[in-house]
């Protein structure tokens, strides 16, 4: 049986209220095309395209709610550092480049995500994994980049 496509991992994680574990990759919610660039096993992008493709097909606002709960749950995670910073991203390109946008409260969203990557700085500096390999200060290197590119595109920073 071949793999789930990028919809259906996205409304069982909407029918189940697990956003969450969406967005951390978890057993049940991976998703990784064949040319996929992550570096992982979850290509979030992909999975967050998904789930903006179902915005018109909810009531307003709820696609966006349970994004945003989902995002608040684990913005305090080492393991939700990198996946809310990519959700930050993916919501400055979407709206730099006049595409449907989630609405989410960037503003808010950023000032948390900076505190929680201050508490896991050293933490960060050590991490060597991922995209964390290409940086002499790990995935903080990594989560500045993400900061600098979400800003280039009209959105906050995260990471100094």
């Amino acid at each position: 049986m071949g793999q789930e496509s990028a919809q259906e991992i996205v409304r069982k994680a909407i029918e189940r209220d697990e956003v969450d574990l969406l967005l951390l990759g978890k057993p049940g919610y991976k998703f990784l095309p064949k040319w996929s660039p992550a570096p992982g096993d979850t290509d979030l992008t992909a999975l967050l395209s998904a789930l903006r493709g179902l915005v018109g097909k909810y009531p307003h606002g709820e696609i966006r709610d349970l994004l945003y709960r989902a995002i608040r749950k684990i913005v305090g995670t080492y393991e939700g550092l990198d996946p809310v910073a990519c959700c930050l991203i993916c919501e400055a390109v979407n709206r730099s480049e006049g595409k449907s946008s989630f609405e989410l409260p960037v503003d808010e969203i950023a000032a948390e995500l900076r505190q929680s990557i201050m508490a896991f700085r050293s933490r960060l500096e050590r991490d060597k994994t991922g995209f964390g390999a290409e940086w002499p200060d790990g995935m903080l290197g990594d989560l500045r980049r993400l900061s600098r590119n979400t800003e280039h595109k009209g959105g906050p920073s995260f990471c100094d």
